[in-house]
């Protein structure tokens, strides 16, 4: 686990900002078939979000539902007309 915290590191100091993070563990994920390092242990030990992303995976959640609950999340959220 010393490799994975030493790494974390050096990905904070040399990405500059959060989106080329998300951007490098996205290539990363891919080329790990689909296995996204930032995401799995979190997922892993937290319960509420494998039950969450269960229900959202059983009822077809779509994209515009996954967006406005980002927004939500996110403080974001845009006042619907």
């Amino acid at each position: 686990m010393r490799w994975k915290n030493i790494l974390t590191g050096w990905l904070r100091y040399c990405v500059s900002t959060g989106d080329d993070l998300y951007t490098f563990y996205d290539l990363a994920g891919k080329s790990r078939n689909n296995h996204y390092p930032d995401l799995a242990e979190y997922i892993g030990k937290t319960e509420i979000v494998q039950e969450a992303l269960r229900r959202a995976r059983d009822l077809n959640i779509s994209i515009s539902q996954w967006q406005n609950f980002i927004d939500e999340i996110s403080g974001t959220k845009k006042i619907q007309e």
